[in-house]
């Protein structure tokens, strides 16, 4: 009888043991995914700030190109200055030499 008493207990320790250990890697495992899924999105947030810097400079960069060949066509195009303001509009003609 004491026997069986001492082969259960170590049944019931083998299996509190056997639940703490899965008790603690389904800790470790939801602490695991909790810190990917916040590096994900820190990532995620990472890269779209940075997409979103590179298509800020690449309009930038289209846009004063497109200034200076603008500047440029106005120099050798333009034959004519129009400013409009409240009182009128003022035209003044360039003669090309």
């Amino acid at each position: 009888m004491l026997h069986i008493k001492k082969i259960e207990s170590y049944s019931l320790a083998e299996a509190i043991i056997g639940l703490l250990f899965i008790s603690v890697a389904v800790i470790f495992f939801c602490e695991n995914e909790r810190y990917f899924a916040q590096n994900k999105k820190k990532a995620v947030a990472q890269y779209e700030a940075t997409e979103r810097l590179d298509n800020i400079s690449k309009k930038i960069l289209i846009d004063n190109e497109k200034k200076v060949l603008s500047k440029n066509e106005a120099n050798h195009l333009q034959n004519k200055v129009s400013v409009k303001n409240r009182y009128g509009t003022l035209e003044v003609k360039i003669k090309n030499h």
